[in-house]
């Protein structure tokens, strides 16, 4: 494979503004430059009179709801042998491309994936996992190498739609199945990949962050709106994967657990009993017509353009670490927005002398903020209080994302 392919980032994008805007600004900070970015809205009129990046990317128009769909479209537009794709409610490391497609240089990989930090950007929402022919996940242990093959000759490594990348030919050739408007579609490709003998690599080092935005499906709280495309979607799987005779059993199995899910969040006051009974009905509509539906179309739109660079700002070469003080934080957010407004790769720590735990965001200026207390834990299984100095709570935290974001402080 050549040396620095080149790589078509896909975002779907569907009546969200303000998260784009963020991803387009994260990919300015992307160390891997030989990329293009292609956004699939229904809404690029919008996006256009929202914010200058826009003008950078290929933009697509597509209104359909269906999230195989919308990635058909976004392949079908694509001129990268490598295409990657990242929700527009998710904020990628600067070395997320650099490391994702890395693994390709082996010419039988056909499928990387990376993982996935939640909204507290501390825990990972999506660590490693392989997948059952039911579309059980099954998680690994994370590392910091690359996993190369599932533990069991039965399962397969598993991406999700956030954070991975395809080899472009086989991709193209074998597109995503629109049976699946939402849930299980990249599952379904990672096993139909694998039958046609292509490998899956996992790359822990490429990380995301998601934000688990507000959807037709979901609230931002991550409360489903409507079981009924999950429920249709893994009935459907099922059928096209799964040993027929422990279907029905997997699917009792599912909606045990779904009501499980359910009763949770009624536990913690997110949803009525009457939502509770709608949602119920909603997953038993979806598994029934999910168990007659048939395979969705694959065909990709055949369009042929030229790759467009994303273009990006000049960043220096070393990122540059911002501490805020008790007495200088205003200026220190003030100096990370106009440093990023250059282009450069900004950090801010911003540390209280309190317990409070740690939080990652990627601000909407452009500079990424580390906020917590002094005192406070950095996982969540850590103890809730750890008595140390300010300067220790600077180092731990610098040496934890050196990984991702070698800093120097100034």
């Amino acid at each position: 494979m050549i040396k620095e392919p080149r790589v078509s980032v896909i975002i779907p994008n569907r009546d969200r503004v303000e998260e784009l805007g963020r991803a387009l600004k994260a990919l300015d900070f992307q160390t891997y430059r030989n990329f293009e970015t292609i956004v699939v809205s229904n809404q690029p009129d919008v996006l256009k009179s929202r914010f200058e990046e826009i003008k950078r990317v290929h933009l697509v128009r597509f209104c359909e709801a269906n999230i195989s769909a919308v990635r058909n479209v976004g392949i079908g537009q694509a001129a990268g042998e490598i295409i990657a794709f990242l929700d527009d409610d998710a904020v990628p490391e600067p070395k997320w491309l650099e490391r994702l497609i890395a693994p390709f240089e082996n010419p039988q990989v056909g499928s990387v994936g990376g993982l996935v930090r939640g909204r507290n950007g501390v825990s990972y929402q999506w660590g490693p996992q392989e997948v059952d022919c039911f579309g059980n996940d099954w998680p690994i242990p994370i590392g910091r190498d690359w996993i190369k093959e599932p533990t069991r000759s039965e399962r397969v490594l598993k991406t999700v739609g956030t954070n991975c990348a395809f080899r472009a030919e086989p991709l193209r050739e074998i597109g995503f199945d629109q049976a699946y408007k939402f849930f299980l579609d990249e599952t379904d490709l990672n096993w139909r990949l694998s039958k046609l003998g292509w490998k899956s690599v996992i790359v822990p080092d490429a990380e995301v962050h998601h934000g688990y935005a507000s959807s037709s499906y979901r609230t931002s709280e991550r409360v489903p709106k409507t079981l009924k495309e999950i429920g249709a979607s893994k009935a459907y799987f099922c059928n096209r994967f799964g040993n027929s005779k422990f279907v029905w059993q997997e699917l009792d199995g599912f909606r045990a657990s779904q009501k499980i899910r359910l009763v949770r969040l009624m536990e913690l006051g997110l949803l009525t009993s009457g939502m509770f009974e709608d949602l119920l009905d909603s997953l038993e509509e979806g598994l029934i017509e999910g168990m007659d539906r048939k395979r969705g179309a694959t065909k990709l739109p055949d369009t042929s353009r030229p790759f467009q660079v994303f273009q990006q700002s000049k960043c220096h070469e070393f990122p540059t670490l911002i501490t805020a003080g008790l007495f200088s934080r205003r200026g220190a957010h003030s100096k990370a927005r106009a440093l990023a407004q250059k282009g450069e790769l900004v950090t801010v720590f911003d540390f209280s002398y309190t317990a409070q735990m740690l939080t990652v965001r990627f601000k909407n200026e452009g500079y990424w903020l580390h906020r917590g207390g002094v005192f406070g834990c950095t996982e969540r299984n850590e103890r809730l209080f750890k008595p140390r100095k300010m300067l220790q709570r600077i180092k731990n935290e610098a040496i934890r994302i050196a990984p991702q974001r070698d800093v120097g402080i100034v």
